[in-house]
């Protein structure tokens, strides 16, 4: 039996977000992908203990806050 998962995708390209959105859907439909474009909105639902995800997909080169700051 699958076993529920949450993933977090941090990226500035929309394209990318979707892509991987569709691709979650289509081969882990259990899991949850909250995705956003932005190192603060990340920031933000990181510091949300109810939801932390089981892993993180972070894009390095994003132009406010990069994603070395960010990790």
């Amino acid at each position: 039996m699958p076993v529920p998962c949450h993933a977090l995708l941090i990226g500035d390209n929309a394209s990318g977000r979707m892509l991987a959105q569709e691709a979650s859907e289509q081969l882990r439909p259990e899991c949850t992908l909250t995705t956003t474009a932005e190192g603060k909105k990340a920031l933000q639902l990181l510091r949300n203990e109810s939801l932390l995800p089981d892993v993180v997909l972070l894009d390095i080169n994003m132009p406010a806050m990069s994603g070395f700051e960010l990790l």
